[in-house]
């Protein structure tokens, strides 16, 4: 266990012919029946932890779901994030040659068919994907979004370098665009204050965006002023993260009066999303708490849609109990206790409720 960024995993690649080690993040309360999309970021080392960290204080305030984080290490950088054998002018103007560059597209395959299988398999994981990465990583992160579209539904590109091998990537999404739907999708995309080489691109890759003439695509971009090329990615990321679940920050004080429009409300974010999502069980237990202080009858609705997205969860029928049991309800509150103690056969706290009914 890597203990300041969740786990680290080590998986022997055969496509990369080498082992890769990713740091994997999983939130509290997703696991069995409650899954969460996945979002895979480049170069782990630097970029790890602030997001991990970024995704649990949006999530927290219930701004973004809970994501399962997968940051995956370097080995040889430029050749891993660079789609073609290129140079790439440096600073002061000159052709530097990148002789292990042009390994993208083998990297996305080791992302595709060996470490996301292995997530998948191991981890509670959605299939709504995202990609983010920066520079080399930014660029990769465009070029996998109109090269895969199966791959990710999402992407947040950090000052990639887009000229690169005369606007290749730039030429790939253009090709993308005209030939595919892309509703459904969204792509983020940022630069700072930086050199022409990237700010040109940027440019050149909005231009592009904006003439996407496709209703169910969404895209934005963040220009970081006060930011240079390195410290620009933890904002991209809050940002781009905001942007692309945009409308899923719940309505908390309509939802309350009427807690049908939860489940409305989660029906459309996934239409928008493409991909089924529901509220975490933690949410709806607040909300049901919340409730409880003011209507019993929006906190025992909450309570039954608790129990209904989430069938084994013990807790929910207590708590379903307990409310029964204030209104002096006995048989409704035994039915739950009694279904309650099936699911944890043994719990104490459950029978002593139960003896407190008498009868």
């Amino acid at each position: 266990v890597y203990k300041r960024q969740g786990e680290r995993v080590t998986l022997t690649s055969e496509l990369l012919g080498e082992e890769r080690t990713v740091f994997v993040s999983v939130p509290d309360g997703v696991g069995g029946d409650v899954r969460a999309p996945v979002l895979v970021l480049t170069d782990a080392e630097t970029q790890f932890d602030h997001t991990r960290a970024t995704v649990r204080f949006l999530a927290r305030n219930r701004l973004i779901p809970d994501l399962i984080v997968v940051g995956i290490t370097n080995t040889d950088r430029t050749r891993d994030l660079t789609p073609s054998r290129a140079a790439m002018r440096n600073a002061d103007g000159e052709l530097v040659e990148l002789p292990t560059s042009g390994g993208a597209d083998r990297f996305l395959d080791f992302i595709e068919t060996e470490l996301l299988p292995f997530i998948e398999a191991e981890y509670p994981a959605l299939p709504y994907r995202i990609f983010a990465g920066h520079s080399f990583g930014g660029l990769l992160a465009t070029h996998a979004f109109v090269t895969r579209p199966e791959l990710f539904s999402a992407a947040i590109s950090v000052s990639g370098p887009m000229l690169w091998d005369v606007r290749l990537v730039l030429r790939e999404a253009r090709t993308y665009f005209d030939d595919h739907d892309a509703a459904g999708r969204a792509m983020f995309v940022t630069v700072g204050d930086e050199r022409d080489v990237m700010t040109d691109g940027f440019e050149e890759l909005l231009d592009l965006l904006e003439s996407v003439d496709d209703d169910g695509f969404r895209f934005a971009s963040r220009v970081f002023p006060d930011d240079d090329h390195g410290s620009l990615v933890l904002r991209s990321h809050e940002r781009g993260l905001r942007f692309i679940f945009d409308g899923y920050r719940v309505p908390f004080g309509r939802v309350m009066s009427e807690p049908r429009l939860l489940t409305e409300h989660f029906r459309d974010v996934s239409e928008r999303l493409g991909e089924t999502f529901q509220p975490s069980e933690r949410m709806v237990q607040m909300l049901a708490q919340f409730s409880l202080q003011q209507d019993t009858t929006a906190a025992i609705a909450f309570g039954e849609m608790r129990v209904e997205l989430y069938p084994e969860s013990y807790r929910a029928l207590v708590f379903l109990g307990d409310v029964w049991a204030d209104k002096d309800d006995v048989e409704q509150a035994r039915g739950y206790y009694e279904q309650a103690l099936e699911m944890s056969p043994g719990n104490d706290a459950i029978r002593e409720k139960l003896d407190e009914l008498g009868g």
